[in-house]
């Protein structure tokens, strides 16, 4: 045999705590015992409304949009609220919103029959629910708020976070672009043919670690039976050695035609190193001068390494 409720308890809930004890008896009477177990939609949203609820013991939580990816927790009703209430006062007569109790709740039940009697006859009783569903909205309005103003801060940081992401993207393909164009300028640097004096044969091939790189090399005639060798290899890689390679590479060809157009005529061994004593004044210059090549390559690798002429007979 269930208890029937207690009429000191709804003067304890703020909708009925200045009606008249009598009509506090008559309405315990007509109210019904309802336990949920834990984990426990008592309703869902859009369901049909047909019951009052008061929480006599436990708690519930008001959710819209369950099992979506707007789903919003409403608010938590407790022991002494009530629920339930705007769907049998809107013309619908849908629930707003769902209802679910995750550790249990023990409810009282009004049906909307009543529901809508008790409130038709207390005036008081209607303006008690109309200032606390005042309430209710006032605290919904602010919530809605607070939840877009969080939003709004985080579309605003993606929007940021995807701008930089485009304008890396934008720089990274410039850059591959320029990278790109880096690499073929350095290619036509290197011979295109490669003498073939039918008595030597010459093969070359160059693959770069990177899209550029320091390494070079060059044959080419510089008399009747005679031919340079040139072979490179400045320190470190990428742009800032291919910019020394570049830079060598003009150096010689600037500076050969003027050393060897009358060493050769009286002595043609004297070349090579001539021709690197000027091409090591120039490169000194010109690294004095370039603040984007890497100043820590070795230089000895420059002095011992970045030219080799040999005669050929």
């Amino acid at each position: 045999m269930v208890r029937p409720m207690d009429p000191k308890f709804l003067a304890n809930v703020q909708l009925f705590k200045n009606l008249p004890y009598a009509e506090l008896e008559d309405l315990a009477s007509r109210m019904v015992a309802v336990d949920i177990p834990p984990d426990t939609t008592l309703f869902e949203e859009n369901d049909e409304g047909k019951y009052f609820y008061v929480i006599a013991d436990g708690e519930v939580e008001i959710i819209k949009a369950v099992g979506t990816t707007n789903e919003r927790l409403i608010a938590v009703r407790k022991k002494g609220d009530f629920i339930g209430e705007l769907s049998l006062i809107n013309p619908s007569g849908i629930r707003m919103a769902s209802a679910h109790s995750a550790s249990g709740a023990k409810l009282w039940r009004l049906s909307r029959d009543e529901f809508e009697t008790c409130v038709h006859r207390n005036s008081y009783l209607a303006y008690e629910m109309v200032r606390e569903l005042s309430s209710r909205l006032t605290t919904a309005h602010e919530s809605t708020i607070r939840d877009l103003q969080e939003k709004n801060r985080e579309l605003t940081k993606a929007y940021h976070d995807l701008k930089e992401a485009q304008e890396q993207i934008i720089i990274k393909e410039r850059l591959e672009k320029e990278l790109e164009v880096a690499h073929d300028i350095q290619k036509n640097i290197l011979p295109e043919m490669i003498p073939a004096p039918g008595e030597i044969m010459f093969g070359a091939f160059l693959q770069p670690a990177r899209a550029v790189g320091g390494d070079f090399y060059d044959i080419f005639q510089v008399a009747d039976h005679k031919y340079g060798l040139m072979i490179g290899d400045v320190a470190d890689k990428g742009v800032p050695s291919s910019l020394v390679m570049a830079q060598t590479h003009a150096l010689i060809y600037a500076e050969a035609p003027f050393t060897g157009s009358w060493i050769l005529k009286s002595r043609p061994s004297t070349l090579p190193g001539l021709a690197m004593k000027s091409l090591l004044s120039g490169l000194a210059i010109c690294l004095r001068n370039s603040s984007c090549i890497n100043r820590d390559s070795r230089w000895d690798c420059l002095t011992n390494r970045c030219l080799k002429i040999r005669r050929s007979s």
